[in-house]
């Protein structure tokens, strides 16, 4: 009986062992080259093995048929079936979507594994882009070392700092690149034609001629590899925008409106009328003089005047006071409207990306917007198989007109939003006049609103032609051709009723900028591979700058006729 037992333990063995199939071999990629490391895994289990440094392999196999699936990080995974084969050698595909993804660095492009210098990409999400009103917005919080500090107002200009305040050229901002355009500074503005004392304007945006919803890409470049690129244009860092072209298939349009309502959220608590009253009347008090004002038995309250038998004898003729509530006599809800259309489309010999927009930004404040209409096309040609010419135009027109802002040394009364604060809520009041002749319009807060103004109208072109030719499957070839024109007019105007106005019997100021950049960029670029993990990348060429740049200004006073305002110069 032990005897059988011992036979049959024996042939069940053998029979496992003929059932089990040793497969073996080598995974390659495309070029031959062994991938050490690779994973084999039988399909439904967890029983795998991984290749060694010469890419072999070997994995027993409970039985036949099974599936072998084969992975290795950067490639496409691929499954094959074993019934009776021994030896399996796999050849792996790269994953073009992971690792085809390219960092543009300037003069040139690299793939993201072997980038060495400090750079973040920001690819704008939707829900971003559809927040967004500029640029500078669409890089708040997205890449480290990356400060963006936004200035209130609907049209002011957003400031951007990487890694701090560093300058080589007085100026702290960085420089930008849109689809091979070098551009100015988002600060960029005309001068102030009114300045003096304390009296400067706050800058506008200056990053015009570019929707954020034609952005694809922003690299931003950190490090010193900025200025080796750009020299010391770039010392504050480079910004890199790179936007929407066409795809192959049939054009397809899309259509977008986004619309947005706000109001002030840190509305500073002020003291309302009674309260007001109660503690000007406590602060003589404590000083020991009559009270300011003086309060009915039904309530109302009127400037104290003599005594208070005097107030009772004279109640009938004596005028009321009004209280008012500056915050809501002045903020209004803002509302931000947006309208887009793109169509874009192509081939294997042209692509095209064509956008269209309208933006209606109403602020908080009366009498502050901005508007915009602006249009771009960028356009793809592969005339050979070797020769690529790229096309961009970008046309923007704007229009706005904003609020005083606080002056930089400034007083109680040098802006809106400190006359609000600081206004007495009470109509009439003497302390809130400016201006000389008395008109409930323009008391207080109201007269910033009525008798001020800061309009500006804004055209910008961006142009490009960009030729790259293949010289060989080392050698590329690249000459762009960059243009950057912009003419901005700008007008301010302090009527009477405020006391810069008063003072010059009405004052206007007149601003103009007149620019007009190109850049021509010559660059040879050189591109080997040896193997798998060896490559050599350089890039030659010279770069022409130019810019030619006219500031005039205008100011006059003494306006015989106030209507036309600043047109009136």
């Amino acid at each position: 009986m032990k005897h059988f037992k011992f036979i049959l333990i024996a042939l069940l063995f053998s029979q496992m062992l003929l059932a089990q199939t040793t497969v073996t071999g080598t995974v390659t990629d495309a070029t031959g080259f062994p991938l050490p490391g690779a994973s084999i895994l039988v399909k439904g289990t967890t029983k795998g093995e991984i290749t060694n440094i010469d890419g072999n392999y070997t994995i027993n196999l409970d039985q036949t048929p099974s599936t072998l699936v084969f992975s290795y990080l950067g490639f496409i995974s691929k499954e094959i079936e074993v019934t009776n084969q021994t030896t399996l050698n796999v050849i792996l595909e790269e994953n073009q979507e992971l690792l085809d993804e390219i960092v543009v660095i300037g003069y040139g492009q690299v793939d993201k594994d072997d980038l060495t210098g400090s750079v973040a990409t920001v690819k704008p999400k939707k829900a971003l882009v559809n927040q967004s009103q500029g640029v500078e917005s669409l890089l708040q919080g997205q890449a480290a070392g990356v400060y963006v500090q936004q200035n209130a107002g609907a049209v002011s200009a957003a400031s951007i700092k990487i890694r701090g305040l560093n300058s080589l050229t007085g100026n702290t901002e960085p420089l930008y690149v849109i689809d091979g355009i070098i551009v100015d500074s988002a600060v960029e503005d005309t001068l102030d034609p009114l300045s003096g004392g304390n009296s400067y304007l706050a800058p506008q945006g200056g990053i015009t001629g570019i929707n954020p919803r034609d952005i694809e890409s922003i690299e931003v470049l950190k490090d010193a590899s900025a200025t080796a690129i750009y020299g010391s244009r770039g010392a504050n860092g480079v910004i890199i925008i790179t936007t929407k072209s066409g795809s192959d298939g049939n054009t397809q349009f899309n259509y977008s409106t986004t619309t947005r309502i706000g109001s002030v959220a840190n509305d500073i608590e002020v003291l309302g009328f009674r309260d007001y009253v109660g503690y000007q009347n406590d602060v003589r008090a404590n000083q020991g003089f009559d009270p300011r004002f003086y309060t009915y038995p039904d309530g109302s309250i009127a400037d104290f005047a003599q005594s208070e038998q005097f107030m009772i004898d004279n109640s009938s003729t004596i005028a009321r006071l009004e209280g008012i509530d500056w915050s809501d006599d002045i903020y209004k809800t803002s509302i931000l409207t947006n309208h887009r259309i793109t169509a874009s489309g192509g081939s294997d010999k042209m692509k095209y990306y064509f956008a269209a927009g309208y933006l209606d930004n109403q602020d908080v404040l009366p009498n502050a917007f901005a508007r915009a209409v602006d249009f771009n096309a960028n356009l793809t040609n592969n005339l050979t198989d070797r020769l690529k010419l790229s096309t961009k135009v970008a046309v923007s027109h704007t229009k706005n007109s904003q609020s005083k802002g606080t002056e930089n040394l400034g007083g109680t009364s040098n802006s809106i939003i400190r006359q609000i604060v600081s206004a007495a809520p009470i109509l009439g009041f003497d302390d809130n006049f400016e201006g000389g002749e008395y008109d409930l319009s323009l008391d207080g807060p109201r007269a910033w609103v009525s008798d001020y103004d800061d309009q500006s109208k804004d055209i910008r072109f961006l142009g490009s032609l960009k030729l790259n030719y293949e010289i060989s499957k080392i050698f590329d070839y690249q000459v762009t051709v960059g243009t950057d024109y912009r003419i901005k007019k700008r007008q301010i105007w302090f009527g009477t009723a405020l006391r810069r106005g008063r003072q010059a019997n009405g004052e206007a100021g007149l601003s103009t900028l007149d620019r007009f950049r190109y850049n021509i960029d010559n660059t040879l670029m050189f591109n080997h591979k040896f193997n798998k993990n060896h490559r050599i990348n350089g890039t030659v060429g010279f770069v022409v700058d130019a810019r030619k740049t006219e500031f005039t200004t205008a100011a006059a006073s003494d306006f015989p006729l106030q209507d036309l305002g600043a047109d009136g110069i």
